[in-house]
């Protein structure tokens, strides 16, 4: 197994976001969006695994329900640079997995659970996922290939930096 290879950018050289892009050969990729910029608040955090058949976008955390990070771009940003290194290592057509759920929801009126539960669609489907119904279990996934995978360039973070930043203006970290 080789070593895992850490990217960075953060605008300016060190101001208030920092995202990081860790994967290993073998495919294993968590991209981290910190907006305090030096990494003492917790990151939106977007995991990414190669299967035996399929690519997988596990969890994106930190953003959801009830999080002040919510809405403002980061998990954008986050999906947006593990779309970029999935290009850069994989075929147009492998195929890309990913369920959608978020448990704390699970505590609010139907209602509410059904508008967030709709705006988590959207989000994904932005980016040029499908939403497949329910597996056994019952839970919805996103389905796709590399291929059929789009960042979104525009828009901002907090109104203030780029929610798509080309991997080539990214820094190798030591």
């Amino acid at each position: 197994m080789t070593a895992a290879t850490t990217l960075v950018w953060s605008p300016h050289g060190g101001s208030d976001l920092r995202v990081e892009l860790k994967h290993t050969p073998e495919m294993h990729a968590d991209v981290r969006v910190w907006l305090d910029g030096h990494g003492r608040a917790e990151p939106v955090l977007l995991t990414v695994d190669s299967r035996s058949d399929y690519v997988a976008f596990r969890d994106l955390v930190c953003n959801g329900f009830g999080s002040e990070k919510q809405g403002i771009g980061l998990g954008t940003l986050a999906v947006n640079t593990a779309i970029q290194a999935l290009k850069r290592y994989y075929p147009a057509n492998a195929p890309v997995r990913g369920y959608l759920s978020n448990p704390p929801e699970d505590r609010l009126p139907r209602d509410h659970r059904v508008n967030l539960e709709e705006a988590r669609r959207a989000f994904w489907r932005r980016f040029g996922m499908e939403i497949a119904a329910g597996d056994a279990e019952g839970k919805e996934y996103i389905v796709s290939t590399v291929g059929q995978l789009t960042c979104i360039e525009r828009g901002t973070v907090a109104g203030l930096y780029p929610r798509y930043v080309p991997l080539e203006d990214f820094k190798a970290q030591g």
